[in-house]
């Protein structure tokens, strides 16, 4: 057990959460995670649905919140930036969704980067809110795709993969299958399968 850990447990044995939630906090920045309120979708099967799962980032948001339980992303794992592999296949998306129809003019690469990257996914998610395009993408780009688990936004996040994402909560305790405290060292253990350790499933934490 490292110092921290013993710092982190007796916190939270003198159920000081105040001291407990910072440490979380301080320790999922320092392995590249940012806190994350949901706001819609249940990580279901994307290929399925069309429909990704969109987070907004507290910190860039004044720390809003759309529900009980935050979530740490691991931004590693997310696209920064929208790649022009990407801008192009979203204006061929549109030219394909608006193929026949006259007088419509084609999407230009700066209407296409702000429906992929939405100044701000709390009033509108853009092209993330289009489950139709999301299919079209995992059809015929999910190579591309490969080693990413969705896209950072300006304000949030869209996931698309939410079963190999490593979201994790970001409630001040959280428990092992046994009952006992995960200490801090392993809150954000990369390696291993434990769902209560990595939440290699999202739905582990959402049900």
């Amino acid at each position: 057990m490292t110092d921290k850990d013993a710092q982190y447990l007796a916190a939270v044995e003198a159920g000081d959460m105040e001291t407990a939630q910072r440490m979380i906090d301080d320790a999922a920045r320092d392995a590249g995670y940012g806190t994350y309120s949901h706001r819609r979708g249940d990580g279901k099967n994307v290929k399925a649905t069309g429909w990704v799962v969109l987070f907004v980032d507290r910190e860039k948001q004044n720390n809003l919140s759309y529900g009980p339980q935050e979530y740490l992303i691991n931004e590693l794992q997310l696209m920064e930036g929208i790649p022009d592999w990407m801008v192009d296949a979203y204006q061929e998306f549109i030219e394909w969704e608006n193929a026949g129809l006259r007088n419509v003019e084609i999407m230009s690469r700066e209407e296409a980067i702000e429906n992929l990257a939405p100044p701000n996914i709390v009033a509108y998610a853009g092209a993330w809110d289009n489950p139709e395009w999301v299919s079209y993408l995992w059809e015929n780009y999910e190579n591309k795709l490969d080693g990413f688990v969705g896209v950072e936004t300006p304000d949030g996040a869209a996931v698309w993969d939410a079963y190999s994402a490593s979201i994790k909560s970001a409630d001040p305790v959280t428990y092992d299958s046994n009952g006992n405290v995960i200490p801090l060292s392993r809150r954000f253990n990369q390696s291993s399968d434990s769902i209560y350790e990595s939440a290699k499933s999202f739905l582990s934490l959402w049900n």
